[in-house]
């Protein structure tokens, strides 16, 4: 049934872009909203402040889209970008796993100035071909976050929400 609503191939989604959803009198109606991406991933929504976070992994960005001016806001890292994490007190500081790093950022996301990247974490020496990849924080703060290569689950503990 999906296929026979949105009929597409696999393959075509590779190359990610951002759509909104919206609805019209025949049904939901698919928007592109950005310019298509290399690999964009970690979609996540601040509902503090209105904004989208995502990344795109092999370009080393960090975006934010506001979906009510449709500006869209990038920071530039040095290397492969995933996940972005929002952090609960403070609505500039963000978690990053940056190739096998885990980061903290200060950026405000209504503009392009990053202003401070410093490490929490990095990938065991014993996986040296394996990295940070897929991650969300989850209620109590913990950051759960899968390991490129590997694909194992770990659970980093931080004590960066308090």
């Amino acid at each position: 049934m999906f296929f026979k609503l949105f009929p597409f191939t696999l393959v075509t989604l590779i190359t990610l872009t951002t759509f909104k959803v919206s609805y019209i009198a025949n049904g939901p109606c698919v928007r592109q909203l950005t310019q298509p991406f290399n690999i964009s991933e970690e979609p996540t929504w601040d509902d503090r402040i209105k904004l989208l976070y995502f990344v795109d992994i092999l370009a080393g960005r960090i975006y934010s889209y506001d979906p009510v001016t449709t500006i869209l806001n990038h920071i530039q890292l040095d290397g492969y970008v995933t996940p972005i994490i929002p952090t609960v007190h403070d609505t500039h500081v963000f978690v990053a796993g940056l190739n096998r790093t885990l980061v903290a950022i200060r950026w405000y996301p209504k503009g392009s100035r990053l202003e401070a990247v410093g490490t929490l974490t990095t990938v065991a020496k014993q996986f040296p071909s394996s990295q940070f990849n897929d991650g969300k924080a989850d209620a109590k703060g913990r950051l759960w976050i899968a390991i490129w290569n590997q694909w194992s689950l770990v659970r980093v503990r931080l004590n960066l929400f308090g």
